[in-house]
């Protein structure tokens, strides 16, 4: 798919399907804001801020001159994916659009892809958790289209007003925590805390954040309402802190980190008592993200979150063969 915006269209059954260009910004915002599938960082300020490492191939499909759906995606190599630089994308749609139009939507989507060139299509829907009505449909239309699963992480994610009790040593250990003057406020110091989260993949998994500081300060600036620092300090000494994406109906941590002296004093359990009891209690769902990794099923990992009360649902992803 060509990297520069295009004014080519496709029409099927009144639908019709183009690139996405620099002046659509503003309607394809205000698109994300009603979106029953949305996150903050379909908007194009975050979409941007990494447009020198992924090639933008998002779509829009209008009708009758209307924006119907949207599908944030890019391109490498002539494969497309819903987005290589986002946890998950999918094809984005309002509470109007029904079953078979969005059918529609997909086919017209890929056919347009495929007379462009694309031969492959790596799909990434939003978990259902993310929805603020039901809106599934993409998934069976993906079926219908012949699209196959290819992958499937667990994710670890918690109820607040439900969370199943800490494990004993956990309740103990964030009282201990607490009456040793470990306490968490919300922090902007995104480089320091980038700084240590940077140093502790690269010491265990030879593995740098997806995220610079400088690049989570910018999006923090840009998102300031989505995007905040939780720090849990003694003294003034940063012991842990997580950096957490708060939509509609979810509190996810992106980033979680803690130094030696924070695992010995139990910073993290503070932290996660004080996201799940007290920030967002009222918050439908808490995720501590994906609790698997390349080399599969991480008992430790999944233990580890399940003690605060976490249970599974499972990220997706699909392929789709084009022509």
């Amino acid at each position: 798919m060509n990297s520069t915006p295009t004014i080519a269209k496709h029409a099927k059954a009144g639908l019709h399907v183009a690139s996405y260009s620099s002046s659509d910004r503003a309607a394809w915002d205000e698109f994300i804001a009603q979106a029953r599938n949305s996150h903050f960082f379909f908007r194009r300020g975050y979409l941007e801020y990494h447009s020198d490492r992924f090639t933008d191939a998002s779509l829009i499909v209008r009708e009758r001159g209307g924006i119907v759906a949207v599908m944030p995606a890019s391109v490498d190599n002539g494969v497309v994916t819903s987005h290589a630089g986002l946890t998950f994308g999918g094809v984005l749609s309002r509470r109007r659009l029904s079953a078979a139009a969005i059918l529609r939507v997909v086919r017209a989507i890929v056919e347009y892809l495929g007379e462009r060139g694309v031969t492959r299509l790596v799909y990434k829907p939003a978990p259902h958790i993310y929805h603020t009505y039901p809106c599934e449909e993409d998934l069976y239309a993906f079926d219908v289209a012949g699209a196959r699963l290819i992958s499937r992480e667990l994710c670890s994610v918690i109820v607040p007003a439900q969370a199943a009790r800490f494990a004993d040593s956990r309740g103990a250990r964030v009282e201990r925590a607490r009456s040793k003057g470990v306490n968490v406020e919300r922090s902007g110091e995104y480089e320091a805390f980038l700084a240590l989260e940077e140093e502790l993949l690269r010491t265990k998994y030879g593995v740098s954040p997806a995220h610079s500081g400088p690049e989570m300060a910018l999006l923090a600036e840009r998102f300031p309402d989505h995007i905040m620092l939780f720090e849990a300090r003694r003294g003034g000494t940063l012991l842990a802190g997580t950096i957490v994406y708060e939509t509609e109906r979810v509190a996810h941590t992106q980033y979680i980190a803690t130094t030696e002296e924070g695992r010995r004093l139990g910073a993290l359990d503070v932290i996660c008592d004080e996201l799940i009891a007290r920030r967002f209690a009222s918050k439908p769902y808490l995720s501590l993200g994906v609790s698997t990794t390349d080399n599969g099923f991480n008992p430790g990992l999944v233990h580890n979150k399940e003690s605060f009360g976490a249970r599974g649902i499972v990220h997706d992803h699909y392929e789709l063969t084009i022509g």
